[in-house]
């Protein structure tokens, strides 16, 4: 029997590593932002879609940073909020695994459990890249684009700015 492929694999895996982590959310992403799958509290879900590229983001200028300060093969960035933690993992290729989780989590566990599960998925993630090449048409899509730049203009919306222009 070879190594378990498909969607129902990956929701399957991820809904387990929600509950064994205590994430609020769990959010599978390819590099270029799509959202592949997604497990947890749904409180953000309009907004998910529109997350993806901003996440991949976030990760791509860290992996930068690093290169800059000499740590050419960043796998994996932490980020520390009031009420909330972001980890995302690097899966190999082209695959990010973001968690977000509370006080109620543990890191350790988190990142043990995120590297576990980034091993267990590597080949049905490969098996995905394999047969869907539809996610890059539909990255490359003007529909997605609108949702990057919608999200770019509501983080860096300015409300003074905005009322200066109705004045």
């Amino acid at each position: 029997m070879g190594e378990p492929t498909g969607g129902a694999f990956i929701r399957e895996r991820l809904d387990a590593f929600a509950v064994e982590t205590r994430a609020r959310r769990v959010i599978l992403l390819d590099v270029s932002g799509y959202v592949i799958g997604a497990v947890g509290s749904r409180e953000h879900d309009e907004i998910e879609a529109t997350l993806g590229p901003l996440l991949t983001g976030i990760f791509a200028s860290a992996r930068e940073m690093a290169a800059m300060l000499g740590e050419p093969d960043l796998r994996a960035f932490f980020q520390l909020g009031a009420h909330s933690y972001i980890y995302t993992v690097f899966l190999p290729d082209r695959w990010l695994l973001v968690t977000v989780f509370d006080r109620q989590a543990n890191l350790g566990l988190v990142r043990m459990l995120a590297d576990h599960l980034s091993g267990e998925l590597a080949g049905a993630l490969a098996h995905l890249a394999d047969v869907d090449e539809s996610v890059h048409d539909l990255v490359r899509s003007a529909a997605f684009q609108e949702g990057v730049d919608l999200a770019i203009d509501q983080f860096f919306y300015d409300e003074s700015a905005r009322e200066g222009e109705q004045g």
